[in-house]
C-alpha cells in the first residue's frame, strides 16, 4: 500500500497542510482533539506568516481576541481549536457550537483526530471506529509506532481482509510494546494449546505489567477464533504466579510425587488455586524444554520462590540415601531446586557423617545446572562446588600418595595426580560455604572443613618430608638433577635447537612467585586465550632457598651458585651476564640480543616500561612478580590469593599479546612458588644465636622467615652458595621465628612441594583457532546382569587451542532421557565423565548405551561429534522373578 505522507510526528504533517493551502485561503481551521500541537500566536510556513488564535471552549477569552474575525480582511490566519482541558481529561473531544461563523468562513479544516490522520495518512484503509475510540488514548500518543505497525499487520494478513477490534487492540499493544512484533500479538491459531503457548511466551517475556498487561490478558482471551473460556483462569492470574505454578508441578512430577497438586496446596506456596488450571497444566510445563520460553518460565519461577519454603520442597522428593541425591543433582537443571538438593545432600552428609562415601565420581562432570540468572544461581554454583571440593579433598586424603626413591616421579606425581590444589580446594570450599542460606549448614560445614584443612596439612607435610629426604641425601645429586629448574632454558631452547632471531624472537616469561596451584587453575587458562601449546614441558623443581636471589638467578643463569662466573671467571649475580654465557654470546653481542625487563607488576608501570616503540631483541626476558613480595602481608586465604593473581597475570597477557609475533617462541616458567607457614610449627632463634655480626661482612647472619643466613640450626636444611656462604632452610610449612617478629601467613625460600615445583613450557601465539574433542574410555561391549548398576567412565579432552562449551548426553535403549552434562572444557584439558545406569531385561532389554557430544566450535556454531554407541548384553538375573501384571484391567468387564 503506497503512504502518501510519512510522518515523524502530526505537527510535521499540519505543516505539510499549511504549506499547501491555495492563494486565496485567509482562514484556515484545525481541529486537533488530541492536542498534538503546541503552537505560539504566530506561525511561520514556506516565508507565510500565520496569525494563530487559539480556541478551546473558552469563548469569552477567544471572542474578545477574535471577536467576528480579523480586523484585516486580508490577513492570513490559523483557528486552532482544542478541547476544553477539563473535557480532555474525560475525552478527547471538541465542540464546535459556538463557533459557527468560523466554520462557514473556513477556506480548509484540517481534523488532527486520530480517524482523521489515519485517514489522511492511510486513505485506502478503513479502521473500526470502535476499536479507533476504545483505544484512542494509546494509539494517538504513538503515531509513528502506529503506523509501522499496520504495515506490517497488513503484510501479514493481506490487503483483502478488513480490520477489526482485535486487529487495532493488537495495534495498542505494539505501541506500549513496539519491540513486540505484530505477529506475535495476532492470536489465530484456533488450537487451545497454542493459544495458551502464545499467552505464556508474550506473559514470560518480562515487557508485560500494570496496564499493558491487562490489555494483553483482555487480548488473549477476546481474540483467537476459537472459544478459549477453559483458559480464562490463565489468563487472569499474575504471570509471576503462572510460572511458579509450572515451575513446582514440573518438580513434584518428575519427581514422582504422588498428587503433586494436593501436596501444592499443602506447601503454600502460591497465592492462586491451582484447580481451575490444572487441566492444561501439562501444556504449559512441556514449555519447560523450550530454548525460548524454558528460560523465562525458570527466571520469573525462581524471582518468586521463597528460600524458606524450598527446604519443604526439597524434603517431599523421595530420596532415600546420599547417591539418590547425587544422581538428581546430575540430572536437575533448576537453580533453586539444584540449591535445595544440594544443601539437603550436605545436611545429610554431614548428619551421618557420611562424606567419606561420597566417592570421587560424584558430581564429577558437573551438572545439568542451566546458565541463567535467577536468585539462587550462585548459590546453587556455590553448594555444588562445595560438594565438588569436598569430594576432591577426600578422593586424594583417601588415596595414599607412592613412595618412590625417584625425584621426577615424586613431582610428576604431584602435578598428575592433582594433589598440588589440595590446599586451594580447602580454600574455595571456605569461600563458597560462605554463601550458603543456612547458618546451621554453615557452621557445621566449616567445623567439617577445619578437619580436613588439618588432615591436608597432614598429608601435604608427608610429601614435603618425602621430597626433602631424596633432596638432601644426596645434595650434590640434586644440584645435577635433570629436573632442576636451571635446566629449563637448556630443555626449551639450547637442546630443541630454536635460534632466535630479531624477526623470530624467543620471549622468556618468568612469574616471579608463582606456585602450582596458580599456574594450572588461573594463569594457564589465561594464556590459553590467546597463545597454543608447542612443547607441554615438565614440572621442574626450583633451586633452594627458593628465594628470588637464588633461585631466578640460577633459572637464567642455567647453572646453580657456584657456576655463576662472568667471563673472567670471577663469581657474579649478574643476570644478564649469566643469561649471556648460557646463550654463548660475547660482551659485544650482549646489549643486541639480550633484553631482561624485571617487577613489571602493575598496569600503569607495565604501560611505561613495555609501552610505545618496545625494542625487541632476539632473546626477551619479561620477570612478573605476581605473587611474590606482596604476599608476605597478605592474610587472606588461598583462593582469595590467587583472586589477585588471576587479576595480575592479565597485564602480562596483554604485553605478550601485543608484542609477540606468530614466529616468536614463548617459554612460560617460574623461579619459586611459596607455602603456608603453620601457626604451631615455628622453630624459635634468639638473638645469641646470631652471634655479633648480623649485616655486613662476608659471613653476615641475618634470619628469614623460611631460611637463615650462614646461621647453622638443627632443624634446618644446611644449603651450601657460594664461598664460606651457606642457607639453613625450613622444610614443610615450618618458619623461623625471631624474638618480636611476627608471624607472616605465606612466604618462600623453604623445602617444599608448594615453593619448589614450577613449570617449564614453550608456547606460541594461536594462528588458526580450532576447536577438537575426543572422547575415550567407552569400551565396543558390555556385558551386565540386569538391576546389577554399571559405571560408565569416559575421558573428554580437548585437543584444540580454543576453549568451548560442550553438551554430552549418555542414554540406553530403556533410558533413553539419559543424563545430560553441560560445561567448559579449556584447550589440553581432560575431564571425566562418570555415568551410571541400570540395565534391563524386561520387558525390554538393554541392548546399546548411546554417547552425543555437542560443542561450540570457534564461530559459535554447534558442532556434533559423532555418536558413540556401545552394544549391550544383558543377562537375567536367576533370583529375579518378574510377574506381568498386563491385562488385569479387561477382568472389570467380567
Amino acid at each position: 500500500m503506497k503512504q502518501l505522507v510519512r510522518v515523524q510526528e502530526p505537527s510535521a504533517h499540519f505543516e505539510q497542510w499549511v504549506a499547501k493551502a491555495r492563494s486565496g485561503d485567509r482562514l484556515l481551521l484545525v481541529l486537533d482533539p488530541e492536542r498534538y500541537l503546541d503552537l505560539g500566536d504566530e506561525l511561520q510556513v514556506g516565508g507565510q506568516t500565520w496569525r494563530v488564535y487559539h480556541y478551546a471552549e473558552n469563548d469569552l477569552a477567544f471572542r474578545a481576541a477574535y471577536g467576528s474575525g480579523p480586523a484585516d480582511p486580508n490577513l492570513c490566519h490559523i483557528v486552532w481549536v482544542t478541547p476544553s482541558p477539563f473535557q480532555r481529561a474525560l475525552s478527547p473531544q471538541i465542540n464546535l457550537g459556538f463557533i459557527p461563523d468560523v466554520l462557514r468562513r473556513a477556506g480548509q479544516i484540517l481534523n488532527l483526530s486520530l480517524e482523521g490522520l489515519l485517514k489522511a495518512l492511510r486513505p485506502r484503509e478503513v479502521f473500526p471506529s470502535a476499536g479507533l475510540r476504545e483505544y484512542s488514548p494509546i494509539l494517538s500518543s504513538h503515531l509513528e509506532t502506529l503506523l509501522d505497525g499496520y504495515d506490517e499487520l497488513r503484510l501479514r494478513i493481506g490487503f483483502q481482509r478488513s480490520l477489526d477490534i482485535h486487529h487495532v487492540r493488537a495495534l495498542a499493544i505494539h505501541c506500549l510494546q513496539p519491540g513486540i512484533p505484530i505477529r506475535d500479538l495476532l492470536f489465530e491459531r484456533a488450537d487451545v494449546r497454542a493459544v495458551l503457548r502464545q499467552y505464556l511466551q508474550l506473559a514470560w517475556s518480562g515487557k508485560f505489567e500494570g496496564r499493558t498487561l491487562a490489555l494483553l490478558q483482555e487480548h488473549a482471551a477476546e481474540s483467537p477464533p476459537i472459544s478459549v473460556d477453559a483458559l480464562r483462569p490463565w489468563f487472569q492470574a499474575p504471570p509471576d504466579e503462572l510460572a511458579l505454578l509450572v515451575y513446582l508441578y514440573r518438580v513434584l512430577r518428575s519427581y514422582r510425587v504422588p498428587n503433586p497438586l494436593n501436596q501444592l496446596r499443602g506447601l503454600g506456596l502460591l497465592t492462586i488455586d491451582p484447580t481451575p488450571l490444572e487441566s492444561h497444566l501439562d501444556s504449559a510445563m512441556a514449555l519447560w524444554e523450550d530454548e525460548v520460553l524454558g528460560p523465562e518460565l525458570l527466571q520469573r519461577a525462581e524471582r518468586v520462590l521463597d528460600p524458606e519454603p524450598l527446604a519443604d520442597l526439597t524434603a517431599l522428593l523421595p530420596f532415600p540415601n546420599l547417591a539418590t541425591i547425587g544422581q538428581a543433582l546430575q540430572r536437575e537443571t533448576a537453580p533453586a531446586l539444584t540449591y535445595g538438593l544440594a544443601e539437603r545432600f550436605l545436611a545429610l552428609a554431614l548428619a551421618e557423617d557420611a562424606f567419606e562415601d561420597i566417592g570421587v565420581d560424584v558430581l564429577s562432570a558437573g551438572t545439568g545446572l542451566v546458565d541463567v540468572g535467577t536468585p539462587y544461581t550462585d548459590r546453587a554454583q556455590a553448594a555444588l562446588a562445595v560438594i565438588r571440593e569436598i569430594a576432591f579433598i577426600l578422593n586424594h586424603l583417601c588415596s595414599s600418595f607412592t613412595s618412590t626413591s625417584d625425584l621426577a616421579r615424586l613431582v610428576d606425581q604431584y602435578v598428575e595426580s592433582g594433589v598440588y590444589r589440595l590446599e586451594l580446594a580447602c580454600a574455595l570450599a571456605e569461600e563458597h560455604i560462605k554463601k550458603l542460606a543456612s547458618a546451621e549448614l554453615r557452621l557445621g560445614l566449616q567445623a567439617y572443613l577445619k578437619q580436613l584443612r588439618q588432615r591436608t596439612w597432614a598429608y601435604q607435610d608427608q610429601l614435603d618430608a618425602q621430597l626433602a629426604k631424596l633432596v638432601t641425601q644426596d645434595y650434590d645429586a640434586f644440584l645435577g638433577h635433570p629436573r632442576l629448574s636451571i635446566r629449563v632454558l637448556r630443555d626449551t631452547i639450547l637442546a630443541p635447537k630454536f635460534r632466535p632471531t630479531q624477526e623470530r624472537c624467543v620471549w622468556i616469561v618468568v612469574f616471579d612467585g608463582m606456585r602450582w596451584d596458580s599456574w594450572r587453575e588461573y594463569i594457564l587458562p589465561a594464556l590459553l586465550e590467546h597463545f597454543e601449546i608447542v612443547d607441554e614441558g615438565k614440572a621442574y623443581l626450583s633451586l633452594l632457598p627458593s628465594f628470588t636471589r637464588v633461585a631466578r638467578t640460577g633459572l637464567l643463569a642455567g647453572s646453580a651458585p657456584p657456576g655463576w662466573r662472568a667471563a673472567d671467571g670471577r663469581h657474579t649475580s649478574n643476570e644478564v651476564i649469566l643469561m649471556a654465557r648460557l646463550f654463548d654470546l660475547d660482551a659485544a653481542e650482549q646489549d643486541q640480543w639480550l633484553r631482561i625487563e624485571v617487577h613489571s607488576e602493575t598496569g600503569t608501570y607495565q604501560q611505561r616500561r613495555l609501552g610505545g616503540a618496545f625494542d625487541r631483541r632476539p632473546i626477551n626476558t619479561l620477570v612478573y612478580n605476581i605473587s611474590d613480595d606482596w604476599i608476605h602481608t597478605f592474610q587472606g586465604n588461598l583462593a582469595a590469593l590467587n583472586g589477585l593473581v588471576a587479576q595480575q597475570v592479565q597485564n602480562a597477557v596483554d604485553d605478550l599479546r601485543r608484542y609477540v609475533h606468530e614466529d616468536d617462541l614463548v617459554v612460560v616458567t617460574s623461579d619459586h612458588g611459596f607455602a603456608e607457614l603453620d601457626p604451631e610449627a615455628r622453630i624459635s632463634v634468639g638473638d645469641k644465636d646470631l652471634g655479633d655480626q648480623e649485616v655486613g661482612g662476608p659471613t653476615s647472619k641475618r634470619v628469614f622467615y623460611r631460611y637463615l643466613v650462614n646461621l647453622e640450626h638443627p632443624d634446618g636444611v644446611r644449603v651450601p652458595f657460594h664461598g664460606e656462604d651457606f642457607y639453613s632452610v625450613a622444610q614443610g610449612r615450618a618458619w623461623f621465628h625471631r624474638e618480636k617478629g611476627r608471624f607472616s601467613r605465606y612466604s618462600h625460600g623453604g623445602l617444599s612441594m608448594g615453593e619448589m615445583v614450577v613449570p617449564g613450557l614453550t608456547m606460541r601465539c594461536i594462528v588458526e583457532p580450532c576447536v577438537k574433542l575426543t572422547l575415550s574410555g567407552l569400551p565396543r561391549r558390555l556385558e551386565v546382569t540386569e538391576k546389577e548398576p554399571q559405571t560408565i567412565n569416559l575421558i573428554l579432552r580437548n585437543v584444540g587451542n580454543r576453549g568451548t562449551e560442550y553438551t554430552l548426553t549418555f542414554s540406553t535403549n530403556t533410558e533413553p532421557e539419559g543424563v545430560t552434562y553441560r560445561g567448559t572444557i579449556r584447550p589440553h584439558e581432560a575431564q571425566e565423565l562418570v555415568y551410571t545406569f541400570t540395565p534391563a531385561y524386561s520387558p525390554q532389554a538393554t541392548d546399546r548405551l548411546m554417547v552425543n557430544v555437542t560443542y561450540l566450535d570457534v564461530d559459535g556454531r554447534e558442532g556434533r561429534m559423532p555418536v558413540r554407541v556401545a552394544s549391550v548384553k544383558t543377562e537375567p538375573r536367576q533370583d529375579v522373578v518378574e510377574i506381568d501384571f498386563g491385562g488385569l484391567d479387561q477382568l472389570d468387564e467380567l
